[in-house]
């Protein structure tokens, strides 16, 4: 027979919040059984849901990657230049203020 658990014990093994179990359940990601008035889930059931969590965040950093890697697209280029230049603009506004400040200097 296979290993069983409630959305607290999966919650447990899954690591998160009971309520992020019942949201998965409610929303259709996580197959249960509502069995009075709590769910029971699958110990199978349960690997799969991390799986797909798991191919869904790969997913999402390969996406990320391609995006900030990639600058060939204007608004990606004009957002750097931008950056760049409100760095610089900061750089020279902070220098005259810090240049009178004293640094620590202790050492062990």
């Amino acid at each position: 027979m296979e290993e069983t658990f409630t959305c607290e014990t999966a919650a447990v093994y899954c690591k998160c919040n009971a309520q992020t179990i019942r949201d998965a359940i409610q929303s259709g990601e996580l197959r249960a059984a509502k069995i009075g008035r709590g769910y029971v889930i699958r110990r199978t059931r349960l690997d799969e849901y991390i799986s797909n969590k798991e191919e869904l965040t790969a997913q999402a950093v390969r996406n990320d990657r391609n995006q900030t890697c990639c600058l060939s697209t204007p608004m990606a280029s004009g957002i750097l230049i931008s950056k760049q230049k409100v760095e610089k603009e900061l750089d020279a506004r902070l220098k005259p203020k810090m240049k009178n400040l004293r640094r620590n200097t202790t050492t062990n």
